[in-house]
């Protein structure tokens, strides 16, 4: 389970690193309170959840329902994420490597 949580972190790193390198700072934007790897991070625990229930859960069973409807929302919410920050009204905070979450080691 450890070499997941440094796995997961590792990915984050690698994603955050690419948005820091792509990072464009439009003045006036809000910045938003997530990096980008902790948004795609979260996304892919709330899949795995609810992947998880698919196989293992009742298919119309209320923990179903309410795995799925949060999977949508996040993905709902990455997508408006997306478009303000294409527009400008949003932007990505630059996230140092070595102060990243503290999943390394913990």
């Amino acid at each position: 389970m450890a070499e997941m949580g440094w796995y997961r972190g590792e990915l984050v790193t690698r994603i955050n690193g690419w948005a820091s390198r792509h990072r464009r700072p439009t003045a006036g934007a809000i910045e938003h309170e997530e990096s980008l790897g902790d948004v795609i991070d979260r996304i892919a625990v709330v899949a795995d959840r609810a992947f998880h229930l698919l196989m293992t859960d009742d298919p119309s069973g209320e923990l179903m329902h309410a795995a799925w409807t949060r999977l949508a929302e996040e993905e709902v919410a990455y997508g408006d994420l997306v478009r303000a920050v294409a527009d400008g009204r949003r932007s990505l905070p630059d996230v140092p490597v070595c102060l990243w979450k503290g999943y390394f080691g913990s």
